[in-house]
């Protein structure tokens, strides 16, 4: 037989549990996709950066055969926590990148990637392949996946703080509400019942 206090708590916890869920639910998708956003424009953003470089760099060869200043115009760039390195195809550095991205940067197309560089640190790049006529050269554009990803770490926190606070305050509406408009009634019926059944 259950009393008003098990109806109650047993009330609570089911529309409490679906709340919590569907609050989470909707939580955990809005994360994930300003996730994919932030990172799909922070590839888009660096993509563009790289081209716009690559096409500085063949301006300037062409005003300038001789590569003396190549370096000075990739390192004289960079957004905050952007940067810029020119590195000849077969440099070491580049066996960090994935076996694909070699291959791609080899065959001569630019692109983006994820790797882990040698300070073990995660990183978005952008490449491009620059021929000066004599000697390959690739342009790297990274920016660290931690800075990218940091906007949404903190959005994220945000999201979780409000979430705690909108369970919070949906469970205890819940629990007035059902304990005012569905468990009174109930335990009204049954108060009746009994007294029926003992013959009053």
């Amino acid at each position: 037989m259950w009393n008003k206090k098990t109806l109650n708590t047993r009330i609570f916890l089911v529309n409490f549990t679906l709340i919590v869920l569907c609050i989470t639910a909707v939580a955990f998708l809005t994360m994930r996709m300003s996730r994919s956003f932030v990172v799909d424009n922070s590839l888009r953003a660096l993509s563009e950066l790289c081209d716009q470089k690559l096409g500085e760099l063949e301006r300037h060869l062409a005003a300038n055969p001789d590569q003396a200043n190549l370096a000075a115009l990739v390192t004289t760039t960079g957004e905050g926590s952007v940067s810029m390195r020119l590195l000849d195809v077969a440099d070491a550095e580049l066996k960090a990148l994935d076996a694909g991205v070699q291959t791609r940067i080899r065959a001569g197309e630019a692109g983006t990637a994820r790797y882990v560089n040698a300070a073990g640190e995660a990183m978005f790049v952008a490449y491009g392949l620059f021929d000066t006529g004599y000697a390959q050269h690739v342009l790297l554009v990274e920016q660290p996946v931690a800075v990218v990803l940091d906007p949404v770490f903190r959005v994220r926190r945000y999201v979780v703080a409000l979430c705690v606070f909108q369970i919070l305050l949906v469970g205890a509406i819940t629990f007035f509400f059902f304990r005012r408009v569905v468990v009174r009634p109930v335990l009204a019926l049954r108060d009746a019942a009994r007294d029926l059944h003992a013959g009053e």
